[in-house]
């Protein structure tokens, strides 16, 4: 490449936010392609590796959508990893060559996709994805230690060097970071950027934990002189207009958290900056991985394109927009999408949306909004609820013919178990589907409780909804397998076969890491050739705390195959004695979370123990 040797220096700009769900990465897609459109040469970076998702948004545009044939980020690390192993004798000679032994896998550039689409004026948007996608992705991204990465082999003068090489090729280096507390994110937020773009939605939460995340940094990367060094971008996002008062409420907080870092800026300026970069919630974008550059029409200040056309401006020094595309470009561009989306839908595959019990209108409630935000992912068709019947329609006939043809029976609960008396009776889609022997999901709200079911409902995996957009947006995702092109094939539950000799390999999602949970084992010596094993799980964060109840899935050969233990102060462990290892699989969160480790692949064990 070179093409940008003669030119200043590009600028590395991380996107980092401190809860999920808040639009980041949303955010940085977008601004990326504003920048590439003005004729920037861009590279954007996924390094959300424990939760990958920014290739999403540019699907249409990468030769291997899903990643599947394409190295990236951890592949990159973990081949200079193993370079390290590699003998000092049979490594170059340092004094050689000018440039270090590790040089060579320090050019990210060979991991680089190019997007397929022209920009206008020479611009260029590239892409480093996460890492390449299959079965042993979990496994790279689990082993891979950062703390030795920069404590034993040198990573921060490794990552300078990487800076180095892309900020001679490109103009903008945009990185997409881990949420949260993490090695990761801390590379990201410290070591990596020139600027940094912290996102925040307007609750307390998010607020405190974006805001001491962005001083850490500022303080990390403080000048010799201790003036600032770093530039910060604090970012409101998802803002919701409808409550008046609570907004002027959090827009006061937001000032007093975010202010201070806003050095780089007038005085005059700062207390107005919070309000003109708020990014507002549109509907329309939580339900689908799609460019505002490409849908939204250019010259509308009140939209997400105009929101983040003010970014894309703070970054680049100067007012920067979103150009009118030419004549049928964006129909061509939204075609593109178009057919990216329907094909992850087959047309033969149908949900039906209903209530658990029969006068439960909290549910009836959530019935229609989650029903609502199905059918705009998915499309008329594959979506029934009641307000599906026709005016003069019979209601139980219709509602006995839509769950018929249904594929996927989906009833929502929410109900306490305080309440449960109110909403004793079952629904007529509950009775109907149990006769049908339909597969049949519950949906459980914040408030519903897996005690609060019908007990046959109860040994039946559940999903579970979050609060507000998020939540939703979070549960299309549990749903979107379900309408998967083998989603309706009722006799193939699971993609691995059963072990009969261990039978939880593979059934627990084949990762000891999922939403912010660690399940996890010691394993030592015990008398007469047995061993003690303690298991645990447990939050990888301070936030958000494990709570309620963990399921302990053992081995058959224990007289009592599933073990409940209820999580105090953020852990559930359970203390067993064993002959030799097998898979244990966790379940927590209502549900929500399943965990799985095999203790055989566990490197501190014994020998006697994994080989048995």
């Amino acid at each position: 490449m070179n093409t940008k040797s003669q030119a200043p220096p590009g600028k590395i700009v991380t996107f980092y936010s401190y809860k999920g769900g808040t639009g980041r990465t949303m955010a940085l897609a977008n601004v990326a392609w504003i920048l590439a459109y003005n004729g920037k040469r861009v590279l954007v970076v996924d390094w959300d590796v424990e939760a990958p998702g920014l290739h999403r948004y540019f699907r249409p545009f990468l030769p291997d959508p899903e990643l599947s044939e394409t190295p990236g980020l951890i592949d990159f690390f973990v081949k200079f990893w193993e370079a390290t192993r590699i003998p000092p004798t049979s490594q170059s000679n340092p004094t050689a060559s000018e440039r270090p032994w590790y040089s060579e896998y320090a050019d990210l550039l060979g991991y680089v996709v190019p997007l397929d689409y022209e920009f206008p004026n020479h611009g260029a948007l590239h892409f480093v994805g996460a890492g390449r996608q299959g079965a042993s992705y979990g496994s790279r991204v689990n082993r891979f230690r950062w703390d030795e990465f920069y404590e034993e082999l040198g990573g921060g003068i490794f990552l300078e060097h990487v800076k180095e090489i892309l900020k001679a090729e490109y103009d903008y280096i945009l990185i997409d970071s881990r949420t949260g507390l993490s090695d990761t994110s801390g590379i990201c937020t410290v070591q990596m950027p020139d600027e940094l773009v912290v996102c925040f939605t307007m609750n307390r939460q998010s607020m405190e934990g974006a805001a001491a995340t962005a001083r850490s940094a500022d303080l990390q990367k403080r000048l010799a002189d201790d003036r600032p060094g770093l530039k910060i971008w604090p970012v409101p996002m998802r803002v919701e207009l409808a409550e008046k008062e609570r907004l002027q409420s959090a827009q006061e907080f937001a000032k007093v958290y975010f202010s201070q870092l806003l050095w780089h800026l007038p005085p005059a300026e700062r207390s107005k900056y919070l309000t003109e970069m708020e990014v507002l919630y549109f509907p329309y974008y939580a339900y689908e991985e799609i460019l505002a550059t490409i849908a939204d029409p250019p010259g509308q200040q009140h939209s997400l394109l105009g929101a983040v056309e003010r970014l894309a401006s703070r970054l680049h020094g100067a007012p920067i927009t979103m150009p009118k595309l030419p004549a049928g470009g964006r129909e061509l561009i939204m075609a593109r999408y178009g057919s990216e989306a329907k094909s992850q839908v087959p047309s033969s595959s149908k949900i039906f949306v209903g209530s658990v019990f029969q006068f439960d209108e909290s549910s009836l409630r959530a019935v229609s909004q989650l029903a609502e935000a199905l059918e705009q992912v998915f499309g008329a068709g594959h979506i029934f609820w009641d307000e599906k019947i026709l005016p003069g329609e019979s209601v139980l006939p219709a509602i006995k013919k839509a769950i018929r043809s249904a594929d996927w029976v989906l009833l929502v609960c929410a109900t306490a178990d305080d309440e449960l008396f109110e909403f004793s009776q079952e629904s007529d889609a509950l009775r109907e589907a149990r006769r049908l022997k339909k597969r049949i999901v519950p949906v459980l709200t914040e408030s519903g409780t897996i005690q609060s079911l019908p007990l046959p409902l109860q040994k039946v995996r559940s999903l579970r909804v979050g609060k507000g957009p998020e939540g939703v947006e979070k549960w299309i995702d549990q749903v979107r397998p379900l309408l998967a092109p083998d989603g309706n094939n009722h006799s193939s539950r699971t993609t691995i076969p059963v072990d009969p000799d261990d039978p939880n390999n593979g059934q627990f999602g084949e990762s000891s890491r999922a939403n912010g949970r660690i399940l996890s084992a010691t394993v030592l010596p015990d008398t007469d050739g047995w061993f003690s094993i303690d298991l645990m799980v447990t939050g990888t964060s301070p936030s958000p705390l494990l709570e309620g109840y963990v399921e302990f899935h053992l081995h058959p050969t224990f007289r009592a195959r599933i073990k409940t233990v209820k999580a105090v102060n953020g852990v559930a462990s359970l203390r067993l004695s064993a002959w030799g290892a097998f898979t244990v699989g966790a379940v927590t969160d209502d549900g929500a979370t399943r965990l799985e480790l095999d203790l055989a692949s566990l490197s501190d064990a014994p020998t006697e123990f994994t080989s048995r």
